[in-house]
């Protein structure tokens, strides 16, 4: 599966809403349906840009929330045993509301695989 491109699934929100227009050119009632953006992370690269565009945020709940969704693609359940959380405080402190410990978060990031890095911030004029 293709993958969309990576802003697009940084921004999507959980459901998507599609406008439809009659033949007059009149707004019909809008169609919303579920968009899951763990099922559109299936590759470690796919999972690291959608990671690396969240930190570029610096918003702590989007930030959050982003690990979460990771962690929802790669399975939970396994995250949280080798995090050694359990799967319940995971949900809670990877959600857009939680505010996961830095140890915690570390562990999680390590039991997916993922590293972060640090580069100096671009300067402004």
């Amino acid at each position: 599966m293709g993958h969309a491109p990576r802003r697009e699934l940084l921004k999507a929100s959980r459901t998507m809403a599609t406008k439809h227009w009659d033949k007059r050119g009149s707004p019909m009632p809008v169609e919303i349906t579920d968009f899951d953006p763990a099922a559109h992370l299936d590759d470690d690269e796919a999972i690291a840009a959608y990671l690396s565009d969240a930190f570029e945020t610096q918003d702590v709940a989007f930030i959050s929330d982003a690990i979460g969704v990771v962690a929802r693609a790669k399975g939970m359940k396994q995250i949280a045993q080798e995090a050694g959380v359990s799967r319940e405080s995971l949900y809670r402190a990877l959600s857009s509301s939680g505010n996961p410990e830095l140890g915690t978060v570390l562990k999680v990031l390590a039991s997916m695989n993922i590293r972060i890095s640090a580069q100096p911030g671009l300067k402004s004029a």
